[in-house]
C-alpha cells in the first residue's frame, strides 16, 4: 500500500508540474517495475515509453493498478493492453446500444405468434418483447456491474476476447441471453470458480 499511495501522491505532482502525459505513466511504470523486481534496460524503457504514449494517464493508471494487485510477474505490453480493454469497457455508458432501428427503448412490438408464457399475440393490440440489443447491452452492465465481485481486469479481458470471437461468429448480431450466458460460463469454467453473484442469479 505504501508503495501505491507514494506513486500517487508522484503521480499528481508531476502531472500538475508537467502537463506531458508520460511523467505520470512513467512513475506508474516504475512502480510496477519496484514491485516485480524487475530492471529495464535503457532500450526497453524507450519501447515502453512508447507504448504507453496512445493510452490515457487513466487507462494506464488503471491497467497497472489492477496488474500490480494480480499479477505474478512484470507484464509484457500485451497484459497492459488487455488491461487497458477492460478500463474501455468499464467505462462505456450503461444506457443501450445508441441507434438500433430494430426498437425503441430496448423494446420490439410485434402482432404475431406467442408470448413468452404461451398466449395468443392480439393481432390488433399486439405485444412487446425484447430487442435482441437488449441482451447484448446486458453483457456489458454484467461485466462492469459486477467488476470486482468476483471477477478481475484479467477475467473482463478474457471475457471481452470471448465475447468479440462470439460477436464475429455470429456477423455482428447482438448476442442473445443464452449465448451470453455461455461466454461467462466458458469464463467461470477458464478461471476454476463461479462468483457468487452467478450462483444465486
Amino acid at each position: 500500500m505504501t508503495i501505491t499511495r507514494r506513486q500517487r501522491n508522484s503521480e499528481a505532482t508531476e502531472s500538475t508540474s508537467n502537463t506531458n502525459e508520460s511523467l505520470p505513466k512513467l512513475v506508474l511504470l516504475k512502480t510496477c517495475q519496484e514491485l516485480f523486481s524487475r530492471d529495464l534496460t535503457e532500450d526497453e524503457m524507450r519501447l515502453w515509453t512508447q507504448f504507453l504514449e496512445p493510452f490515457s494517464v487513466a487507462a494506464v493508471r488503471y491497467a497497472f493498478d489492477n496488474w500490480n494487485r494480480n499479477g505474478r510477474f512484470f507484464p509484457k505490453p500485451k497484459d497492459i493492453i488487455e488491461q487497458v480493454e477492460a478500463y474501455k469497457l468499464s467505462r462505456e455508458p450503461k444506457g443501450l446500444p445508441p441507434g438500433c432501428p430494430n426498437c425503441e427503448e430496448g423494446w420490439v412490438r410485434i402482432f404475431a405468434g406467442r408470448t413468452e408464457n404461451g398466449n395468443t399475440i392480439d393481432p390488433e393490440l399486439g405485444a412487446v418483447q425484447r430487442c435482441e440489443c437488449f441482451a447484448d447491452r446486458t453483457l456489458r452492465r454484467q461485466q462492469y456491474t459486477h467488476f470486482g465481485e468476483g471477477y478481475n481486469g484479467q477475467d473482463i479481458a478474457y471475457l471481452w476476447k470471448l465475447y468479440e470471437a462470439k460477436s464475429k461468429a455470429v456477423n455482428g448480431r447482438p448476442l442473445n441471453k443464452i449465448e451470453v450466458d455461455c461466454l461467462l460460463d466458458v469464463l467461470d469454467k477458464q478461471r476454476g470458480s463461479t462468483p457468487e453473484w452467478r450462483r444465486s442469479a
